[in-house]
């Protein structure tokens, strides 16, 4: 037996399986003030992926992503796409810009999507 004139002892058919990709809507940061201030301030926010490897939304570099809003309300990151089954972490802070008159809320937090497959289709679990 031949293959493009080479003799082989075998037939080999490689096949590849993808499941389905997901995307998800990060969870949207609400920003709150206490307190009357005069003018509204900036406000940034950063999405960091704990590997720069991980996916991350549009506009991120080497798995970071900052955005910044004027004032009280929502920031979002984005729409990830998910295409490969995983646990993907990711950390969520406030950026200290030192704005006169604002103590900065220093808390981070993990959100895990674990992403699984369900009969061909990716699915995620949120965990924050």
């Amino acid at each position: 037996m031949t293959k493009d004139g080479q003799d082989v002892s075998a037939v080999t058919f490689t096949n590849h399986y993808q499941a389905k990709s997901v995307v998800v809507s990060d969870p949207p940061i609400e920003k709150t003030v206490i307190g009357q201030p005069i003018m509204p301030a900036a406000f940034s926010f950063v999405m960091t992926a704990t590997n720069p490897a991980f996916p991350m939304s549009t506009g991120s570099v080497n798995g970071e992503k900052t955005m910044t809003r004027i004032g009280i309300g929502r920031v979002e990151f984005g729409d990830i796409t998910f295409t490969e089954t995983s646990t993907y972490t990711y950390v969520l802070q406030e950026k200290n810009l030192a704005t006169p008159g604002y103590a900065y809320d220093q808390r981070s937090y993990l959100i895990t999507y674990e992403v699984t497959d369900k009969d061909g289709q990716l699915t995620v679990t949120r965990t924050i």
